[in-house]
């Protein structure tokens, strides 16, 4: 969620897996810059976690869904 969507009070759009993914790849560039001040590395370094984490996340949630598909479908195989 962005401060605009939080200053607005507009619900964030669920970010797409692909753009979580672009957002960590972009604060890793920045980061490996190291012409980062410490504390906003710190800051982005903390939001690269947290992406990570979402995507963790989403991921273990597409393989569940996944294989419930499979065994739904294996079982109306028989």
């Amino acid at each position: 969620m962005t401060a605009e969507n939080e200053s607005q009070g507009n619900e964030p759009k669920e970010a797409s897996y692909k753009d979580l993914m672009s957002e960590v790849e972009t604060l890793i560039s920045e980061v490996s810059t190291g012409d980062v001040e410490l504390d906003a590395m710190v800051s982005k370094v903390e939001r690269g976690y947290e992406l990570i984490g979402t995507m963790r996340q989403r991921l273990q949630e597409t393989k569940h869904k996944v294989e419930k598909l499979r065994l739904e479908f294996e079982e109306s195989e028989t």
